[in-house]
Parts: C-alpha cells; sequence; structure tokens
C-alpha cells in the first residue's frame, strides 16, 4: 500500500519541480521584454533597437537589461519625436544685409585660400 504511495509522492514532486523550472524560465523571458512594452507604449523611436536588447540580454546575464530599461523610459510619452530639429528662424550673420553677408563671405573664402596657399609653399620649402 505504501509503496505505491511513494511513487505517486515521487511523481507530484517531479512534476511541481518541472512545475517550477518552467515558471522561472517563463519569468526571466518575461523579463527581456519589460523595455520593449515601455518603449512601445512611449512610441519611442528605437523600439525594435530596445526589444533586440532585451532579447539579447539573456546571453550577458541581464548585465544589460538596466541600460534598456533607462532607454526605454528616457522618452516622455507624448513628447516630439526625437529627430526633430529646431528650425533656425535667424540669419547665420545677425545685424547685415544679404548683399554684404555674401560679400563677407567671399573675402572670407578668398582670405583662406590665401593661407592655405601660403602654408603649402611653406611645406614645400621646409621639405626641400
Amino acid at each position: 500500500m505504501f509503496a505505491n504511495m511513494d511513487l505517486t509522492l515521487d511523481y507530484i514532486a517531479l512534476g511541481l519541480l518541472v512545475l517550477i523550472v518552467v515558471a522561472v524560465l517563463h519569468a526571466a523571458v518575461s523579463i527581456c521584454d519589460i523595455p520593449y512594452r515601455i518603449a512601445k507604449k512611449r512610441n519611442h523611436p528605437h523600439q525594435d533597437a530596445i526589444r533586440v536588447g532585451g532579447w539579447l540580454s539573456p546571453f550577458t546575464l541581464h548585465a544589460i537589461w538596466p541600460f534598456l530599461w533607462v532607454w526605454a523610459v528616457m522618452r516622455k510619452p507624448g513628447a516630439a519625436p526625437a529627430t526633430a530639429k529646431p528650425v533656425r528662424t535667424e540669419p547665420v550673420l545677425r545685424n547685415t544685409a544679404p548683399d554684404e553677408t555674401l560679400e563677407k563671405l567671399i573675402r572670407d573664402m578668398s582670405d583662406l585660400r590665401d593661407r592655405l596657399a601660403a602654408l603649402e609653399l611653406r611645406a614645400i620649402r621646409e621639405d626641400a
């Protein structure tokens, strides 16, 4: 009577062990996707890269996972896209008319050419 009971308890213990191992593996895999879920919720422009990093994190023993989490959280929900750059509304050189600006640029360019020619000439003389 007790011999059959021992075998039954062995099977129950084996079943619980398998269940615990599966639960731990599932938890480890679920952790990998948390940064991706955050990035997707916040409409992060790099959410695909964050997902790939999340799936690579088990191979680094989850050492990169905190960095992925910070990367995903850095973008605030509803923020403008990270690639949007402010448009410059003022001219490069202030308080000058466009013709004066163009003339100044031409003068600067010719000065730079003269300086470059002098440097090249000096380098040729030093080599000889």
